[in-house]
């Protein structure tokens, strides 16, 4: 009985030793798409291509970021029912939306308001333009120099 505990505890080891060594290939790999983004393109091409490599490094990228309005918002958002009624037709742009997840929640307050976001990450917008809460809001990838 020993032996068999011994040989299952080994067979575990490989078996770990073996994801190890497959996590730090894709790892190199990886690394080395970075630092040839970086050396070709500077810090603003590895931003637009980082969550291509790491897609669950970012938030940004779920959904479920829509349900609930961020504690920086609420505070912008009550700001801005202070300035306007409910039925403005007023223009807003948010430079660095993200996935468009205020818009949306601004879109809520203001029925008619003209919504526009802008991001430099193309899946952040791509998120957003997928989102039916953001029907009509006018999504677009763009960079500010």
């Amino acid at each position: 009985m020993r032996i068999g505990s011994r040989y299952i505890q080994n067979l575990d080891y490989i078996i770990r030793l073996k994801s190890f060594w497959n996590s730090i290939k894709e790892l190199s790999v990886r690394t080395e798409i970075i630092i040839n983004v970086l050396n070709n393109g500077g810090p603003m091409e590895y931003s637009k291509t980082k969550y291509k490599l790491f897609p669950t490094l970012s938030p940004y990228i779920s959904i479920d970021r829509f349900e609930k309005l961020k504690e920086d918002h609420k505070f912008i958002m009550k700001k801005i029912q202070n300035l306007f009624n409910k039925d403005s037709a007023i223009s807003i742009v948010d430079i660095g939306c993200g996935n468009g997840e205020f818009l949306y929640h601004l879109k809520k307050a203001f029925p008619n308001c003209k919504l526009t976001g802008f991001d430099l990450t193309e899946e952040f917008i791509n998120t957003g333009k997928n989102f039916p809460g953001l029907k009509g809001v006018r999504l677009e990838q763009k960079r500010f120099s």
